[in-house]
């Protein structure tokens, strides 16, 4: 049951897109978390510029799709569509503030792209983690 929303949206700099391991009340909520982060960050990096591409994937956790991992993977730069792709395996437990989770994770993830990105271009990816910087606390969807 894996859905990706950034499959929409291949000429963003900077994209979140997320895998459901299932399809219950839980992985929607967590999906409506994500989503609202994906907008946001669709909304601040309408000029953005970045020697790469990022998209980071929020892989949650279910009995339909399985984790095959926890916390963060960065994979390859893909030279042909100048991306990098990071995945951020999140275990399905019940949280308070979904947001409070996924602010953490996303800046490690951004982190970890920067350090592989900065091996290759001065200066990584100092705008993307610029929008990171910029995210509120607090969903401003609600």
């Amino acid at each position: 049951m894996g859905w990706v929303d950034w499959m929409s949206a291949p000429d963003f700099v900077f994209a979140i897109g997320t895998v459901l391991g299932d399809s219950d009340s839980e992985s929607l909520a967590w999906k409506r978390a994500t989503t609202s982060l994906s907008k946001e960050v669709r909304a601040l990096a309408g000029d953005l510029s970045s020697p790469v591409r990022l998209n980071v994937i929020f892989h949650i956790e279910g009995k339909i799709w399985p984790l095959k991992f926890h916390g963060i993977r960065a994979r390859r730069i893909n030279a042909k569509r100048n991306l990098l792709v990071v995945d951020v395996g999140i275990a399905k437990d019940a949280v308070s503030d979904y947001r409070a989770h996924l602010l953490p994770l996303l800046v490690a993830a951004v982190s970890e792209a920067d350090t592989i990105v900065s091996r290759k271009f001065p200066g990584g990816l100092a705008e993307i983690r610029a929008i990171v910087a910029r995210l509120p606390t607090t969903d401003s969807s609600l």
